[in-house]
């Protein structure tokens, strides 16, 4: 029997991994890492990302929408623990979501993470929160 054998570049790398990931697991993942990137070096400030609504209605800071979700702070181990359960709990969902009838997919992942955006912030904006 002659097997092939396995190259050096053969295995699994980074780059494989982060290939078969899902789509929208691969935004929060990368959206996460550069925010919390962009914090470490001191290139933005918390104050910027966090959700401030007179901000949002005065100065139209209207990536405060989307950066309070992805805000995890600096790199920490804190951080790294924040951004591996982000990480399951995405692709998990993404790759086996619950049967709606349709099959599921990830623009229903999609649906289900827009929708809970949305509730979590009218809740923030009726009890007048900052997240």
């Amino acid at each position: 029997m002659n097997r092939p054998v396995a190259g050096v570049s053969d295995g699994d790398s980074l780059r494989d991994w982060f290939n078969e990931m899902p789509i929208v697991t691969k935004v929060f993942l990368v959206s996460t890492l550069l925010g919390g990137t962009l914090l470490t070096f001191g290139m933005v400030s918390p104050y910027d990302m966090i959700l401030d609504w007179p901000k949002m209605k005065n100065q139209f800071h209207f990536w405060r929408l989307f950066t309070s979700f992805i805000f995890a702070g600096k790199f920490s181990f804190n951080f790294a623990i924040h951004t591996y359960v982000l990480y399951e709990n995405c692709r998990r969902y993404e790759a086996n979501p619950f049967n709606t009838g349709d099959g599921g997919s990830s623009a229903d992942f999609v649906y289900m993470v827009l929708l809970a955006m949305a509730a979590l912030l009218l809740i923030a904006y009726y009890f007048d929160m900052m997240v």
